[in-house]
């Protein structure tokens, strides 16, 4: 479940399905924010269909360890995919 809509001036923010263990705590939603170029610059937008693409890079914008995103259920990963597309929609207004 996408709880914000999409403004380029927030994060958005994904409440889990089934929330993943961290260490003692037990994450329940996941904060992300937009990507910067750097972390698009080895990445194609087919590349939104390739988990070990998209796992590394999900971590870095949720300031996760790729562990915790690796034990993300399927249906939140594809709510992370879902998101990372509305970021980038916002090309697709670029001239």
């Amino acid at each position: 479940m996408i709880t914000a809509n999409l403004n380029l001036d927030q994060n958005k923010k994904i409440i889990l399905n089934f929330p993943v263990k961290h260490g003692e705590s037990e994450i329940r939603e996941l904060s992300l924010r937009r990507p910067k170029a750097k972390e698009l610059k080895n990445m194609n937008f087919t590349d939104l269909e390739k988990f070990d693409k998209i796992i590394p890079l999900v971590a870095q914008i949720s300031n996760l360890p790729i562990s915790v995103i690796e034990d993300l259920d399927f249906a939140d990963m594809i709510s992370c995919v879902r998101v990372l597309s509305d970021f980038l929609k916002i090309l697709e207004d670029i001239p």
